[in-house]
């Protein structure tokens, strides 16, 4: 049962005229924060960062293997060919 409903309550709401402003109650009142944009400079500068150390931490902690040597294939290919 809604407010305008109960039993007892003889006072019709009240409606204003098309047109007009309606009044505003204050309640309370509360504190807001408003943020802007994030800044994607900021974001895209941290990711910089944190992708270099990364590359430098994978890059000492996992050094080269002295017998992967990526020449030996290009090496292998030019004397095959040769007699």
């Amino acid at each position: 049962m809604s407010a305008t409903e109960q039993p007892g309550n003889d006072i019709a709401p009240v409606q204003p005229a098309p047109g007009t402003a309606v009044p505003e109650i204050l309640v309370g009142q509360a504190a807001a924060t408003v943020r802007r944009s994030p800044r994607y400079l900021n974001f895209m500068i941290v990711g910089a960062v944190l992708g270099a150390v990364t590359a430098l931490i994978l890059t000492v902690g996992f050094p080269r293997r002295p017998n992967s040597d990526s020449s030996r294939s290009s090496d292998s290919s030019s004397s095959s060919g040769s007699s």
